[in-house]
């Protein structure tokens, strides 16, 4: 279950929306609730949660300051930022921090619940992204057997192609029954094929984004030429940004 810090100054908003969102039913954790960005920063050193959702405006510490301080490299941690300011100046610096999640007061608890969903999202495909990651010198690639290893070999070639199926890859590359392959695909690597594939592909997508490739000729290359909005969907339901989102996040100096 993931874990969410909430921090506000306003004592009503923070009740309300600590303990009026039942959070265990979308498999949340509330770990910590907190007063100020201060309270926050030990809260967060403390309690390891996946998720804050903070104001930017607080004593002590601001919400943006809480990012700073708790963004690393390799952490997978979302940030929610919770403001009244609708300026352009604060959505900037969020967005130079990866911040994917920005909601201005009022909002209402359906709002609140959906970009904690959209954040714990982001934090399960972050994680599987983070698995498929290319080994480092002298660490180890994981052990499959034959047959899972095709496949993963065959989806780092073929990731492009738009009719990429495992029903096809079985019968015409393996010669072999799909839902074997199926089965062993998922107990080897422990994610389903498809899930597999779209991790992949939004990997392969970041990988253009970061070397400079238009944001509209991404969706075509990682297999989504008849149905580019699609992709951008699903992009930025693993991301929280659209390609052409991340192309600018990764322009701003830091």
């Amino acid at each position: 279950m993931l874990k969410l810090l909430v921090a506000d100054d306003e004592r009503i908003l923070r009740e309300a929306v600590c303990y009026l969102i039942d959070w265990k039913s979308i498999g949340i954790e509330l770990a910590a609730s907190c007063k100020n960005g201060r309270e926050a920063y030990e809260e967060a050193c403390r309690t390891k949660p996946d998720i804050i959702l903070t104001d930017i405006k607080m004593p002590g510490l601001s919400g943006l300051d809480l990012v700073e301080k708790l963004s690393e490299p390799g952490r997978v941690l979302e940030f929610i930022l919770l403001t009244c300011y609708a300026d352009f100046e604060y959505a900037h610096r969020a967005l130079s921090h990866r911040v994917h999640h920005y909601l201005l007061k009022p909002c209402n608890e359906q709002q609140i619940i959906e970009a904690v969903q959209q954040a714990a999202q982001s934090i399960y495909t972050r994680r599987q992204l983070q698995q498929m990651e290319p080994t480092c010198a002298g660490v180890a690639r994981p052990e499959y057997s034959e047959t899972v290893q095709k496949v993963v070999d065959y989806l780092e070639k073929h990731y492009s192609d738009a009719a990429l199926s495992l029903k096809g890859l079985a019968a015409n590359y393996l010669f072999m029954n799909p839902d074997y392959v199926s089965r062993q695909f998922l107990q080897q690597t422990g994610y389903r094929f498809v899930d597999y594939l779209l991790a992949l592909r939004i990997r392969k997508a970041q990988w253009l984004l970061v070397n400079g490739v238009p944001p509209q000729q991404v969706p075509e290359r990682v297999g989504y030429s008849a149905n580019p909005q699609y992709f951008v969907h699903l992009f930025s339901k693993a991301t929280g940004m659209t390609p052409r989102e991340y192309a600018q996040a990764l322009r701003i100096e830091p």
